[in-house]
Parts: structure tokens; sequence; C-alpha cells
């Protein structure tokens, strides 16, 4: 059928049906399309991806539907998942975690001064249902945000986490 002259609407609402079906986005490997309503939001997954690119210290990987695990993305299966220097005091690492995620969430590795002044920190890595704000005494550094529907993660991001942390305040 041509695009030139059409003798009645069904035959040119058919025909621009089938133009718009033919050029409609298809996902790739590593892409995930999100229909907003608005339009078309593409992914790019990386966690998804072979040979994923990340290999920094706070990785973030999916280990089962409802699990995520922050890792040391050089060997994930090291028993670290990085290491940090809370005020220029000395390198402490921090141990891999693995998470349930039962609802949305920000996970964060939290830093706790010890002493005053700061001798040392507790640090570890903590799951929040909310994004977090500053607190005296303490440093939230953001690793991933985690969606979830339908009992499962649908989606997860990866920040920048510096292996240099100041903790300001009564410290």
């Amino acid at each position: 059928m041509s695009n030139s002259v059409f003798t009645n609407w069904t035959g040119a609402a058919r025909h621009l049906n089938e133009k718009i079906k033919n050029n409609s986005l298809i996902a790739g490997r590593g892409i995930k399309l999100e229909n907003t309503g608005n339009g078309i939001r593409i992914h790019g997954l990386a966690n998804n991806i072979p040979g994923d690119t990340y290999k920094g210290y706070f990785k973030v990987i999916q280990t089962a539907a409802n699990k995520i695990k922050i890792v040391d993305g050089m060997d994930i299966t090291a028993e670290n998942c990085g290491n940090v220097s809370v005020n220029k005091l000395t390198l402490a690492p921090i141990a891999a975690a693995e998470l349930t995620i039962t609802a949305d969430a920000f996970i964060y590795l939290e830093c706790v001064a010890v002493g005053d002044p700061l001798t040392s920190s507790t640090n570890t890595i903590v799951q929040y249902a909310t994004e977090q704000s500053w607190e005296t005494g303490k440093e939230k550094i953001l690793i991933s945000r985690v969606t979830f529907a339908n009992g499962a993660i649908t989606d997860f991001s990866i920040e920048p986490v510096s292996s240099r942390i100041n903790i300001r305040g009564a410290c």
C-alpha cells in the first residue's frame, strides 16, 4: 500500500500502525527499555553485560531475585568489598555484605566516629528505606539505590564511593 491516497480511515490507521510498529525500539544485550507513559527511557545495564566493566570497590551485584551483594569489583569472592580511610586514619577494610531487599532501598557505607578527638571509626554497610541526611559524628556514603516490585529487585545503581571519608562535627 502506498502513502499517497487512502480510500477509508481504517486503511490509513492500519498503515500508520504498521509504520509505528516497524519503528519501535527493541532492547539489545545490556539494555532495558522503560515505557514511562511520556516516552521510552533507555537504561544501560552494566551489571548484566558479559565481562562487566566496573572493577572498583563497593561493586553492587544481584545474587538472587531479592538479594544484592556489595563486593570488591576486582575479586567478587573476596572477604572485603573495599577499604576506607576516615579523617586520614589508617585504611580500614569493609566486609563484603549480602542484603535481602523487601522494598525500595538505599544502601550506604556508614562510618561512625569513635573517640573525641576521633581515633577510629566503625564502618559498615547499612540498608535504609529512605534517603539519609547528615548526622553529627557520622558519614553516610550512598552505594546503591534499589527498586523493588512484585517480590524482586527491578533495578539498582552503582554509585561512586571514595576510599577517603571525612566525618564532620563532634570529632
